[in-house]
């Protein structure tokens, strides 16, 4: 009876583990949490600029700015189903301008993120150190 009580206290922690929302950050803000599936916009014309002033920034710890394209999401609620990712994440709201715009922090880090459409795209522009 003690070993069926033990290996279902095992499987019981195993299914919790295994069904835990697992936290993926962004490339180029590492400490930043991604929010479902945004992608960095491309930008031809400044490829290979873009990378140097990337590489600068990170060096002098100044602000770097990137522009995500959000698929299948609404702007109205953008905003606060990404707040809750970063609060899950031990993230907290310094200024709170939804729908539009949060500030939020941790550690070191300060982030501004504001939502946007554009040509019919849902947008996040992210301002981090």
């Amino acid at each position: 009876m003690k070993r069926i009580f033990v290996l279902l206290l095992l499987l019981n922690i195993f299914l919790i583990s295994a069904c835990a929302p697992q936290v993926t950050y962004t490339e180029e803000f590492p400490y930043l949490p991604a929010y479902g599936n945004m992608v960095l916009e491309a930008d031809e014309e400044d490829g290979e600029e873009e990378e140097e002033n990337e590489e600068n920034e990170q060096k002098e710890g100044e602000f770097s700015k990137r522009t995500y394209v959000v698929e299948n999401a609404q702007v109205e609620n953008l905003l606060t189903e990404y707040e809750q990712i970063l609060h899950e994440d031990g993230w907290t709201t310094a200024y709170d301008g939804k729908p539009n715009m949060i500030e939020v922090q941790k550690d070191d880090h300060h982030v501004t993120i504001i939502a946007y459409q554009q040509n019919e795209v849902t947008k996040l522009d992210i301002t981090g150190k």
